[in-house]
């Protein structure tokens, strides 16, 4: 990003909409989005929070609008007022629309740690009983949020197991997916895959632990 900073700048310019211009959704208008979206992401590690703030400001798009707060929130420990700034308006605009919430939600549990992504779910518009709702933040947490689910002490292994064993008791299928995601224990390094089977003994010990649970945990072990 550095040494094509100028490029990228270049790029990113050109490919902004002139004020007032017609929203498409062909191809290549979405394909030109997504260029100018990934140009953004280079230049935010380079430049700062200024250009996407300047674009979440200014979008009319749902798409940039988005990949713009996604910057600043991905920025947020160095800025944060601009990304608590970017979260509230985001959360303004969606106006209770289920869909666009998830959003919203997804994109703070793929960043914040996991004593944020706990504050996630205490949030009012959070719902354990919301299978979506409940994915936009668990397992966007535990599926792309690497840092704090892998953290090197365990505890996002052990908050993932206290979620499985919570969710089994409402929604058994959910909870076996999420269950899922301790399966691949022996791809990691001898510390973290132990940590993650340990989980998994824990989860298939549990009492009262359902048919769907205890069989991926089952399974997932050997």
């Amino acid at each position: 990003a550095t040494t094509h900073h100028d490029a990228l700048v270049a790029l990113y310019d050109e490919l902004t909409p002139a004020p007032g211009a017609p929203f498409s959704i062909d191809g290549e208008a979405m394909g030109k989005r997504a260029l100018r979206n990934t140009c953004l992401d280079f230049l935010n590690s380079v430049d700062g929070p200024a250009r996407a703030k300047a674009q979440f400001d200014a979008s009319e798009c749902m798409t940039d609008k988005l990949s713009a707060m996604a910057g600043l929130v991905a920025m947020g420990k160095d800025h944060p007022a601009e990304r608590d700034a970017s979260l509230a308006k985001f959360y303004e605009d969606a106006d209770a629309d289920a869909l666009v919430l998830n959003k919203w939600f997804s994109t703070q549990a793929g960043e914040f740690d996991l004593e944020g992504v706990k504050k996630l779910t205490e949030h009012p518009d959070f719902t354990w009983s919301n299978p979506n709702r409940m994915r936009s933040v668990v397992s966007v947490f535990a599926g792309a949020n690497l840092c704090s689910f892998h953290a090197e002490d365990g505890s996002g292994y052990e908050y993932l197991a206290e979620v499985v064993v919570k969710i089994d008791k409402i929604n058994n299928q959910a909870a076996a997916r999420l269950c899922g995601v301790f399966s691949l224990w022996k791809r990691f390094d001898e510390k973290r895959g132990a940590m993650m089977k340990a989980q998994l003994e824990v989860i298939k010990n549990t009492e009262g632990v359902s048919k769907d649970v205890y069989e991926i945990a089952s399974k997932s072990l050997v």
